[in-house]
Formats: C-alpha cells, sequence, structure tokens
C-alpha cells in the first residue's frame, strides 16, 4: 500500500471550521458596525439606538424583525415600529420555538436585520449556529442581543 494510498483515507474534502460570530462592542446599535450575511452577538443597554436604526431602515425600505424571548419589548415605541407590519415583533413561548421562527424568518429572505432579544448564540449547538449562518442572507445580519442593564426601550 501506496502513501498515496494511505493518506487518501483521511479527510480529502474541506474541513469544516465552527461558524464565525462576530462579537460587536460598542454600547448603542450602528448598523455599519454590523457585517452584513453574518451572525453578531450584541450587549446592550438600551435599544434606543436599536428603535433608530430600524427606523433608518425603513426609510430605506427595508424591514426587520425582532424576536422577543424575554418578551419584554412592549413599550409604545415598540408596538409604533411593529404596528404597520412592515416589521414583525415576533414572541415564542420556547427557545425551540425561537429557532424555528428565526430560520423561517431568514429563508424568506425579507428581512435585512433580524434581532433576537433575549438569549446569546452561545447557547446553541455549533451546528445550530451553523445551519443559521447558511440560511443568513448576503443583505441580512442576524444579531443576538443580551441586556446589560434594564433600560429596555
Amino acid at each position: 500500500m501506496g502513501l498515496q494510498h494511505w493518506l487518501n483515507g483521511f479527510h480529502t474534502g474541506p474541513v469544516a471550521l465552527a461558524p464565525a460570530v462576530w462579537d460587536v462592542e460598542q454600547p448603542e446599535f450602528n448598523r455599519d458596525a454590523f457585517p452584513l450575511g453574518c451572525i453578531c452577538e450584541w450587549s446592550y443597554q438600551d435599544l434606543t439606538s436599536l428603535q433608530s436604526t430600524i427606523a433608518t431602515l425603513n426609510a430605506e425600505g427595508k424591514r426587520a424583525a425582532i424576536i422577543d424571548t424575554a418578551k419584554r419589548l412592549n413599550t409604545a415605541a415598540w408596538r409604533l415600529l411593529t404596528q404597520a407590519g412592515v416589521n414583525w415583533l415576533v414572541r415564542p413561548d420556547t427557545l425551540t420555538a425561537a429557532l424555528a421562527n428565526v430560520q423561517l424568518l431568514l429563508a424568506s429572505g425579507e428581512f435585512s436585520l433580524i434581532v433576537i432579544d433575549g438569549f446569546s448564540s452561545d447557547q446553541l449547538l455549533p451546528a445550530q449556529v451553523e445551519r443559521l449562518q447558511r440560511l443568513v442572507p448576503a443583505q441580512a445580519t442576524l444579531v443576538f442581543a443580551t441586556s446589560l442593564g434594564d433600560d429596555l426601550a
């Protein structure tokens, strides 16, 4: 048995690496800091800047979806951003339901920004993160947002 034959028994395709999740370290939400086609982590003090960013996206004819796993985003400002149906606010009962919603929203290609408020990508299995990464459209961003404080805007 030759060396080449022996080497062929090893993995010959591309090596699959764990998908990268960008950690965006800034106190305010700035859409330009979040790369397109990626999954990002963002920790926030308050969500006022995210609300402003969503309004700006809407002015550009783009849509956003917010998955509120903690069911905290119920102020008038959030209702105003979602009442016309341009933006969606989803309140799933379980993590499994949240992930199913995220997959549907990503696969639709209708949203340029999808924010999951209330849990981190660290809570997912690498295979789950990889599946989500494959679903993120090139012109969209998926953001896992976690609160650093109590001000929810």
